[in-house]
């Protein structure tokens, strides 16, 4: 309860500024008609209940992110922080002469109990006020009870001495009895007009918020002046829309429905308090001219935007600290590359999550992660997906520090773990699954994202760690984004006997980033390139530009079961076949390979499925007679492709070494070939009865029964694709990982790469 009513208190606060500007703009906007002095009210409003706030370069309002402290409570020697020296110098030494010096020593901190005390007063006050209300309600509604219709919403009765609207729905307006013809006119304008600006709901609000912020005497001020202004710009609407002078006769009738009544709790009553006010208002009422209404106007729009919006946030600079990481790291298929370096330590610790998720350090993250659960639990599936070559690739893009330090759920994400400091941290990035974790563990998928990252000091940890991984944002392909690599272009060029044969744009990212990778990574072969094109009169020319500020020219070509990359007047480097026949494939294909996954696991039945089994035909079964076979075949296909077509492997028979056909039963099948996403799935179950058979034996009558699959079509060019598969080569038997699991868990493997 203390922490709602701290930040109840914050708002109170910091709202106190917008009251205190408002009640300097009434006085120079004196002369002008009330309803803009009214309209001011709605800025103090937005301070109140929004939970958000706006930034502005224009804003007078503190400078600090948060003037309250979220550890205020557990400081030694609390301080309030504001921008305006005066009031900091006079809030501080009224808190250090009033409250007892805390002890971190003592484990009653004084600061804290005084807090809790502080809130259960908040809230009995809350409790009486709404009480009252209630109660002053119900008497109001009870006088009600014999009130008789006029005509259309009005009412009357002898009950009351004042004419007000009341109701939320559907409003009535409630007159008294024996009043005049011309005052009966000057009433139900009035409330009429109430009705038409909603007033009726605004002042019900206005109450609601005065009651949860009872105890700021500042706050109850600015709900007296508000109602007095609504009801004096009322009064002025209704001798705008009268062609004739009534003001004389208007006052008469504000004179003699003055009543004595609580003006704060009172409904919208045409006689409430400020009489004296109101009269001499409509007295000295004149139109106001178009230039003047023009300069209040101004005004209240240079209050909204000053004292309505917050001052922007300086990003965090550590000018003593120095970058010294790497760039680029390639582990075998997946690499990591940094466009953007860190600015300062906090943004550091996001650069090597990243790069210790690529170069296999995952052990390293225990030093830069919060020891919180859902973070060692992150980390725990990190590192058996990278057992299992389960991986991402990333190209970090941009790291910023967010400004004004507003995300998703911050604010409880302080709370929850008492963060003392803490920066956002912001970084756009494109990731690429490898094929592994796409099929199985498919998160977001490949593409550009831009992610936000809390990073901290907490109340139990003084160094900065990473607390929270905010929900990515996909980055559309028409974003502007901080990049070399993705603003670039990437032509290819197939050249057969010097001849132009095609010519072929790079669109997709990962393909861009992989073929820029493959350039950039080859070994030095000793020799030096001294003309425009390459020796060999088959190659595949790429041209990068990168906005037209530097184009560069790349060969890449096969001599003598060779493969050589060459840039114009550098020197040449060998690649490897892998990355040969990927960028050969691109160009002619359009797609690099493998897009087709196929695979086979051999398991053990649950007791519910082998209890389900027909085993009529064995004598003394067991469970362990039998094993469950699940095969899976997913394909990605390339854009603008006919002529399709899948073959399944075939599973049945399947034959053993004895001539025994081993298949049992089928299970559960499923095919889907979607469209519009380019790829399709096919899943097949089935039981075999494995009595006699090891592992090595169900391998081999897989091969047996030639249990092959393929997968075919027809490219853009007319070129026919072909990837064929044998499934014996795939099988995956589940007792073999779990052994290997057990073994690694004998010698203490996990424990060194899982914090506990």
């Amino acid at each position: 309860m203390s922490s709602i009513f701290l930040k109840v208190l914050y708002r109170s606060f910091t709202a106190s500024f917008a009251v205190l500007a408002v009640i300097v703009a009434r006085l120079l906007l004196n002369k002008a008609p009330k309803i803009f002095s009214y309209a001011l009210w709605s800025v103090v409003l937005f301070r109140l209940v929004c939970p958000f706030s706006l930034e502005s370069a224009l804003s007078l309002m503190p400078s600090k992110d948060n003037p309250m402290p979220i550890d205020i409570v557990n400081t030694k020697a609390p301080e309030i922080n504001v921008t305006n020296n005066i009031i900091n110098n006079s809030v501080k030494q009224t808190i250090k002469a009033t409250l007892i010096p805390v002890d971190t020593a003592v484990s009653i901190n004084p600061m804290e109990v005084a807090t809790e005390i502080a809130s259960i007063i908040w809230i009995l006050g809350i409790i009486a006020l709404v009480a009252y209300g209630i109660i002053t309600y119900i008497k109001l509604n009870h006088n009600l009870s014999t009130a008789t219709l006029v005509y259309d919403n009005i009412f009357e009765t002898d009950r009351i001495n004042t004419a007000f609207v009341l109701g939320i729905i559907n409003p009535k307006i409630i007159v008294p009895n024996n009043i005049s013809e011309n005052e009966m006119s000057y009433i139900i304008k009035h409330e009429e007009i109430h009705i038409k600006r909603y007033d009726y709901l605004i002042k019900p609000i206005a109450f609601f918020i005065l009651v949860i912020h009872w105890f700021n005497p500042v706050i109850w001020l600015s709900y007296y002046l508000m109602a007095k202004d609504m009801e004096m710009s009322c009064d002025e609407s209704v001798m705008k829309h009268t062609d004739e002078d009534i003001r004389a006769d208007y006052s008469r009738s504000l004179l003699s429905f003055s009543v004595k009544q609580n003006g704060l709790l009172s409904p919208l009553a045409f006689g409430e308090g400020n009489v004296k006010s109101r009269i001499k208002n409509v007295l000295n009422y004149r139109e106001p001219s178009f230039w003047f209404v023009i300069l209040a106007a101004v005004i209240v729009i240079a209050v909204a935007v000053s004292f309505g919006t917050d001052s922007k946030s300086p990003i965090t600079k550590d000018d003593s600290y120095k970058f010294s990481g790497t760039s680029f790291v390639k582990l075998g298929d997946k690499y990591f590359i940094s466009e953007d370096t860190p600015k300062n330590k906090q943004e550091e610790l996001i650069y090597l999550d990243f790069l210790y998720s690529v170069n296999g350090e995952i052990y390293k993250k225990k030093d830069i992660l919060a020891n919180i659960e859902p973070l060692r639990i992150s980390l725990e599936n990190e590192s058996e997906n990278t057992d299992q070559e389960n991986y991402t690739s990333y190209v970090l893009h941009s790291l910023s520090t967010v400004p004004g330090k507003q995300s998703q759920n911050v604010e409880q994400i302080i709370e929850k773990y008492n963060l003392t400091e803490y920066e956002i941290i912001n970084a756009v990035y494109t990731q690429k699954h490898s094929f592994n974790k796409s099929l199985y563990l498919p998160q977001w998928g490949d593409g550009v994202y831009s992610r936000n990252y809390i990073v901290g000091k907490s109340t139990e940890d003084d160094t900065y760690k990473i607390y929270e991984f905010l929900m990515p944002l996909e980055v559309g392909r028409d974003s502007e984004v901080n990049s070399a690599l993705l603003s670039s272009s990437v032509k290819l060029y197939g050249y057969e006997d010097y001849d132009l044969v095609f010519t072929r744009e790079i669109i997709d990212t990962n393909a861009k980033i992989d073929t820029i990778l493959k350039l950039n990574n080859g070994d030095p072969t000793g020799e030096t390139s001294y003309s425009d094109i390459p020796k060999t009169p088959y190659f595949i020319k790429i041209e990068i530009d990168n906005n037209g500020d530097n184009k560069e020219i790349y060969y890449v070509y096969k001599i003598h079961s060779k493969y050589y990359v060459e840039k114009p007047y550098e020197k040449i480097k060998f690649i490897t076949y892998d990355d040969y026949r990927d960028i050969h494939n691109l160009s002619y294909v359009g797609t690099v390979p493998n897009p087709i996954y196929s695979g086979i696991v051999v398991s053990s039945l649950t007791d519910e499925e082998y209890s389900a089994l027909d085993k009529q035909q064995v004598d003394n079964p067991e469970k362990a007679d039998f094993r469950k076979v699940n095969y899976r075949l997913y394909i990605e296909y390339p854009d603008n492709i006919s002529n399709k077509k899948v073959e399944l492997p075939n599973l049945y028979p399947l034959i053993d070494k004895n001539g025994e056909n081993r298949f049992w039963s089928s299970g559960s099948s499923f095919g889907q070939d979607n469209e519009a996403e380019n790829f399709a799935i096919y899943e097949n179950e089935l039981i075999i009865y494995v009595r006699g058979l090891n592992n090595v034996d169900i391998r081999n009558m897989f091969f047996l029964n030639d249990s092959i699959g393929s997968v075919t079509w027809t490219d853009e060019i007319n070129n026919r694709i072909q990837y064929g598969f044998a499934i014996g080569d795939e099988i995956v038997f589940e007792d073999e990982i779990l052994n290997k699991i057990s073994n690694l868990e004998e010698i203490g493997f996990f424990k060194n790469i899982i914090p506990i």
